[in-house]
């Protein structure tokens, strides 16, 4: 039964425990960290009552390599936080195929669906109203749950927190200098859509 989740990826369930799976592949990865959503899908993932979460990261970390616009050092400084920090386990697969195997491989060792109902994922937390502040707010740069708390805690709302002040911003706790620039920055900037190549198309299709 295919349904679509409120986080994540894939879920999985069994006699022998539950699973929730997101995948990426590096360029998908790189993606999020430049816009700092990764830290808000990872909050999210986080929170779920969930019993197991994992990483599914699909593909060559040499493709970070062929686009100027990705950081190799600060994907892999993600790699490593996700897996040290956030004690999400990363489990790297070659292709789309590969990817396929290792999930049907961890639905096997999960056993048969205890109940058919479990796919219906009641437990999985849903976006709550009361919660969507912390989640824009959390889609700034370099800012994660407990950054998003104290920010609103201040500010009260995401609008006064994206017309806040640098000098503003610094007196919230964890946020330093050049954080403050950050953010401050970030919701100042004009979007401009990229055009895109023959080298687009080929990111675009490396990330389906």
């Amino acid at each position: 039964m295919v349904q679509v989740l409120p986080v994540g990826d894939y879920y999985l369930t069994g006699e022998h425990g539950e699973i929730l799976l997101t995948r990426k592949t590096y360029s998908d990865l790189a993606r999020s960290v430049g816009d700092a959503t990764v830290w808000a899908e990872l909050g999210r993932m986080s929170d779920s009552q969930v019993e197991k979460k994992a990483l599914i990261l699909e593909g060559d970390i040499n493709v970070l390599f062929q686009f100027k616009e990705f950081s190799f050092a600060a994907v892999a400084g993600t790699i490593m936080s996700i897996a040290l920090d956030w004690q999400f386990p990363i489990l790297p697969t070659k292709d789309i195929s590969h990817t396929v195997y290792c999930i049907s491989q961890l639905n096997e060792r999960l056993g048969r669906d205890k109940v058919l109902k479990h796919w219906k994922v009641r437990h999985l937390p849903r976006v709550d109203e009361s919660e969507r502040p912390r989640y824009l707010v959390e889609g700034l740069p370099n800012v994660g749950g407990k950054k998003s708390v104290a920010l609103l805690e201040r500010f009260k709302t995401p609008l006064d927190v994206f017309l806040a002040e640098k000098e503003d911003l610094q007196k919230v706790e964890g946020i330093g200098k050049k954080m403050a620039e950050r953010i401050y920055n970030s919701v100042r900037q004009p979007y401009i859509p990229k055009k895109r190549g023959k080298k687009g198309k080929e990111a675009e299709d490396d990330s389906e």
